[in-house]
C-alpha cells in the first residue's frame, strides 16, 4: 500500500451539511493598510570583510534597485550590490529572499526584524 492510495479511492460526505455551509461575514471590513514607498524586511544581518555590511531578507512591496537609498533606524542607506541565489542582480521586485549590501550602515546599527523604508 503506497502513501498516496488514499487519493485512489471515492471521497463521499454529507451533501447536505454542504448545502448549507455559508462563509463567515464580519461586521467590520478589512483595515486598509497604507504603506508609502517599498518596505524591504531584514532576516539576517551579516559583515563580510572587503565588503561592508550585508543584510538578507525580503522585498515586501515594491522595487529596489542598485543605487537606491533608504532608511532603517534614522540612518541613510545606499544599496551598493544586490545578490540572489549566488547572481548579482541590479534589481528586485518580488518577495524572494536577496542580500543587499548597504552602505552607510554597520552590522552593529541594524538587527533582525528591521525594515529598511525606501523612497
Amino acid at each position: 500500500m503506497g502513501v498516496f492510495d488514499f487519493l485512489k479511492k471515492p471521497v463521499s460526505f454529507d451533501s447536505k451539511a454542504t448545502d448549507d455551509w455559508k462563509p463567515p461575514v464580519s461586521e467590520k471590513p478589512a483595515p486598509v493598510v497604507e504603506t508609502a514607498g517599498t518596505r524591504f524586511l531584514i532576516l539576517q544581518v551579516h559583515f563580510i570583510a572587503g565588503v561592508g555590511t550585508v543584510v538578507v531578507g525580503n522585498l515586501a512591496t515594491g522595487v529596489i534597485r542598485i543605487g537606491q537609498t533608504g532608511i532603517v533606524r534614522g540612518k541613510t542607506v545606499r544599496i551598493k550590490a544586490i545578490e540572489r541565489k549566488k547572481e548579482k542582480i541590479t534589481s528586485v521586485r518580488d518577495s524572494l529572499p536577496v542580500a543587499l549590501n548597504l552602505m552607510g550602515v554597520t552590522k552593529d546599527e541594524v538587527a533582525t526584524g528591521d525594515q529598511i523604508q525606501f523612497d
